[in-house]
């Protein structure tokens, strides 16, 4: 009987000892752990630092190639329109001159005079 209880003293003491020696593993473990997390979370704030300049540089970018965009689609539509009115404009003075070569007095339309005038004002305020 003394020789059972010395054999699970035994036992209990090398169960303690394998406890205690897988406990300071863990606590090595948790500590390596800890620094790792704090290496990580650094790691993260530098990161998000370069980042966020970035985002706010391409959300610039990305308004100002709107800005230009429209810009451009309404160059294009001032572009169309002076377009017609030099058409509009030339084909009124050509049909104004083959009136006045009939006559012996060359007359100008006051409507071609106005619009000529208009378009003029209109492309100095452009």
């Amino acid at each position: 009987m003394a020789d059972q209880a010395w054999e699970k003293i035994r036992t209990s003491g090398s169960v303690q000892q394998g406890l205690e020696s897988e406990c300071a593993d863990l606590q090595s473990r948790l500590a390596d752990t800890t620094r790792q997390n704090s290496a990580l979370l650094a790691a993260c704030s530098l990161l998000i630092g370069a980042f966020y300049p970035l985002c706010a540089r391409s959300n610039m970018l990305a308004f100002q190639r709107r800005v230009m965009e429209d810009q451009l689609n309404n160059w294009d539509v001032c572009r169309e329109r002076v377009e017609l009115l030099v058409h509009t404009l030339t084909s009124e003075m050509n049909k104004a001159g083959g009136k006045a070569r009939d006559t012996a007095q060359p007359r100008r339309n006051p409507l071609l005079v106005f619009r000529q005038g208009a378009i003029a004002v209109i492309a100095a305020n452009r």
